[in-house]
């Protein structure tokens, strides 16, 4: 199976409300979270709102992908997520409307090949 060439593009998307929850979240405790991440020490409450921060997120990202995928010459489309449940959240609203294949640490390797 032969690709086309690969284009890769940043969407910086405005979500207020995520940038409402990180003002909270790192007001309360803004140097603890800020050494933490530094060191690469795992936080809990981090990891916590980094999640909250990409469910936040979905909205934006896949009213950005509906544009693309019903613009003419873009059939495909590729997603990345870092947490399972932004990407079964993007899955579900997708899947309404269009054939989707999810892979992540816990698709079988048949699948896998597949795609």
């Amino acid at each position: 199976k032969q690709l086309p060439p690969k284009l890769r593009t940043q969407v910086l998307v405005d979500v207020p409300a995520a940038r409402k929850l990180w003002q909270k979240e790192a007001n309360s405790d803004r140097k603890k979270l800020a050494d933490e991440a530094s060191a690469m020490q795992h936080n809990p409450e981090l990891t916590r709102i980094y999640m909250q921060t990409g469910l936040l997120k979905v909205e934006a990202v896949l009213e950005h992908a509906e544009r693309l995928l019903e613009s003419d010459g873009a059939p495909k489309l590729l997603l990345f997520a870092h947490h399972k449940q932004v990407l079964a959240e993007m899955e579900e609203r997708l899947g309404e409307r269009y054939a989707t294949v999810r892979i992540d640490g816990e698709a079988p390797h048949e699948h896998r090949d597949y795609c």
